[in-house]
This record gives C-alpha cells, structure tokens and sequence, in this order.
C-alpha cells in the first residue's frame, strides 16, 4: 500500500481573507447543523466557500481571461459558459480526521493557491483552482478541476 503525496507547499503563495467574526459564524452553523462532523469536514467546506468568493481568484491572470467585459464574479462565469466539475481532491493530515473542535480566528490560515487553465475557453478548457488550509501545523489542499466551455455528446 502507498500512501498519498503530501498537501502542496504553500511556501511563496497568496494569503486568502476570512474576517475572525466569518469564521466563528461559520463554525457555530456546522456544529449546530452537524454536530459530529470531523475537523477535516469543516476545513474543506471552508476551503470550498473560500474558492468560489475570494475575488482574488478572478484577479490571477488565466482565471481573468474568462471573465467577459464588467463581469466581476465565478457566477457570471458559469451563467455564460457550461461548466462541468470532472475532479475534487482533498489532501489533509490525518490529525484531522477527528472530531472538529474549535478553531481559533489566529491558529488557522487559508490560502488561495495558483490556478492552471489548460485549453481554450472556445473548444472546452480545464480549468485548475485550489486552496489550502493551515491550522496551527497541520495542512490541508482543496483542488477542484472544472470543465469549462463547450460540451460535446
């Protein structure tokens, strides 16, 4: 058996922001409607909402290019292209496999990692974005791959 390879460094990348009242708002909804859900569990839906609301996505160069003239969010993206998600991948520690506990707004850090498209909008690109988590010392990467553009049958 092998294990699976580490989360991605976040050495050289791009801090996300969550405001210390967000978070502990967030937190208070899941544990109140999940009440057994697993630190892992949380930090991905974190890293997920992170994803597709940090406006510092739509500011990377490849993800700018398929934003059409005043169009400012992923939303427009996806009212004007079909989208397809082909992949999600979720490394974390296996700390984090337990229990979720309370996060302190100071021991956690998000990160919006670089994103890859590969292709042409106009024949159907794939599309890379990815976050990452940092809470106190133990790391966790979200990478969602969408499809992007013309779908054939």
């Amino acid at each position: 058996m092998s294990l699976a390879a580490g989360p991605e460094s976040l050495t050289g990348k791009q801090p996300s922001e969550l405001a210390p009242k967000t978070l502990l708002a967030l937190q208070s909804h899941f544990n109140s409607a999940w009440p057994d859900l697993a630190q892992w569990q949380f930090l991905d839906a974190l890293l997920f909402r992170q994803l597709i609301s940090d406006p510092a996505l739509l500011r990377q160069a490849n993800i700018a290019t398929l934003l059409g003239a005043g169009e400012t969010s992923l939303q427009q993206i996806f009212t004007r292209y079909p989208v397809l998600q082909t992949h999600q991948e979720v490394v974390f520690d296996v700390h984090l496999a337990g229990k979720a506990t309370p996060i302190w707004p100071e021991s956690l850090s998000l990160w919006l990692l670089p994103s890859l498209v590969v292709g042409q909008v106009e024949q159907g690109a794939l599309v890379r974005i990815a976050a990452a988590a940092q809470l106190d010392n133990l790391i966790m990467t979200n990478v969602v791959t969408l499809k992007v553009g013309p779908m054939t049958n």
